[in-house]
């Protein structure tokens, strides 16, 4: 079962006996509601870890296809000479183009749109922001506090970024013929990966 769903469960459940207490007894149930609210908490905490993995493993996805790419139409060393310094986004741009005479995937139109998603999700997943205050405490003295930015991607965001995996490699095939797509069929490991994540 998926985490959404079986947070939508747990509500129902919870709400349907919450109904029938209060109408024997008049009141809510204390340790019912502390009951389910730690219960909400631990299936909000793994839909959240879901969505995680999805977007960072759609990023690790891209990015080791296009070495892979890169390597195989060039060597290891042409490679690690020439592209592997390059930015995730740019790679998709230049190693195509530069691969196949010119004709690449265009800036600014899908799926390099979504692969910029991609990237700035994961970027915000990865390289988490804090923030220091100074605060003034009551006997006088400088109390410091760091607060540290929790982002977590949301469903769309989640789809949108394994879905930029498969549509990037799509558009490469149909650039380059040679490009193998097998591993995007719907029994493959990684397919079957994306549509768990998606059922979140």
């Amino acid at each position: 079962m998926n985490a959404h769903k079986e947070l939508e469960d747990e509500e129902e459940t919870y709400l349907a006996y919450e109904e029938i207490h209060i109408s024997r007894t008049g009141r809510p149930d204390p340790d019912d509601l502390a009951a389910h609210t730690a219960k909400r908490v631990r299936l909000l905490e793994d839909r959240c870890e879901y969505l995680t993995e999805a977007v960072v493993f759609s990023a690790l996805s891209a990015e080791a296809f296009i070495n892979y790419y890169a390597t195989r139409k060039t060597s290891a060393s042409h490679f690690s000479k020439y592209f592997e310094h390059l930015t995730h986004e740019d790679k998709w741009y230049i190693v195509p183009a530069l691969l196949n005479g010119g004709h690449g995937l265009i800036p600014g139109q899908q799926p390099l749109q979504e692969l910029h998603v991609l990237v700035r999700t994961r970027n915000s997943l990865v390289h988490g922001k804090a923030t220091v205050f100074a605060q003034l405490t009551n006997s006088g003295h400088i109390s410091m506090r760091t607060d540290i930015d929790y982002y977590y991607p949301s469903s769309d965001d989640a789809q949108t970024c394994f879905g930029a995996v498969e549509r990037l490699v799509v558009a490469l095939q149909s650039i380059d013929p040679s490009v193998q797509t097998s591993w995007l069929s719907e029994d493959s490991p990684t397919s079957i990966f994306f549509q768990s994540a998606n059922q979140i």
